[in-house]
């Protein structure tokens, strides 16, 4: 399997300040009632939501999703998301198998896991079933109902064969963004995510960005290609 190393600082980890500013002391206060004019009484305004509802990925056998891929100086290719269905993995656990195509050439294939709330895990992770990283316990990509904000922090290991690696992750649903289609514009919710595997002294990470709408699954999708960055944009949902 090729690996991609890439910075996940980048691409997820961000530090955020917050500074008070407190000034004077009791005995200096003789505007009574200054400090309110600190407060705000403008209305905050609420954050339009993607339209639809239920799950963010809908995993029904035979469901595609119908894309076109972007890449930098590569011409661009018709690509395609399709649900396979259940698949058991070497360890006996059971998920969802989820193919992805570039011009009609599997190149990732993904074992997912969901349950009655609309909540899921990733299972395993390759560039077919026949050569699957098997993550235990399941990598949590995201709960439902769906929060702004909402983030999952993941310890444990990832099987290749006979290999095992240490492993880490980190998925966060960062916000609502609106995205461009061929065919529309939509509001999606954006949800970056990052697994990093330790191999002796060399992390590899593996980066993904993708963009959800309830209900219908993912309108589009970041990935690293082989060391190149690659777009997949929805034309069928």
């Amino acid at each position: 399997m090729r690996h991609n190393t890439v910075a996940a600082s980048a691409l997820l980890l961000a530090g955020f300040a917050l500074t008070a500013l407190l000034g004077g002391c009791a005995d200096d206060v003789k505007d009574n009632g200054k400090e309110a004019s600190l407060i705000s009484e403008k209305p905050v305004t609420a954050v339009e939501l993607p339209k639809g509802s239920g799950p963010l990925w809908p995993l029904t056998p035979g469901k595609t999703w119908r894309t076109l891929t972007i890449r930098n100086g590569k011409q661009n290719t018709n690509s395609e998301i399709r649900v396979i269905g259940a698949f058991r993995v070497p360890d006996g656990r059971t998920g969802i198998l989820v193919h992805s195509y570039r011009d009609g050439k599997l190149f990732r294939a993904e074992v997912l896991q969901t349950d009655a709330s609309g909540s899921m895990n990733l299972l395993a992770l390759g560039e077919d079933e026949k050569k699957l990283l098997v993550f235990s316990p399941a990598v949590p990509l995201f709960k439902a109902p769906t929060r702004e904000g909402e983030y999952l922090r993941w310890n444990g290991t990832a099987q290749l064969g006979k290999d095992t690696f240490p492993a880490s992750a980190f998925h966060r649903i960062s916000g609502v963004e609106v995205i461009q289609t061929p065919f529309t514009t939509m509001r999606a919710y954006r949800h970056d995510g990052i697994i990093s595997l330790v191999n002796g002294t060399q992390r590899i990470d593996y980066p993904a960005v993708m963009w959800f709408v309830p209900g219908k699954g993912i309108a589009q999708r970041r990935l690293a290609d082989r060391g190149t960055l690659a777009l997949e944009v929805i034309t069928k949902f």
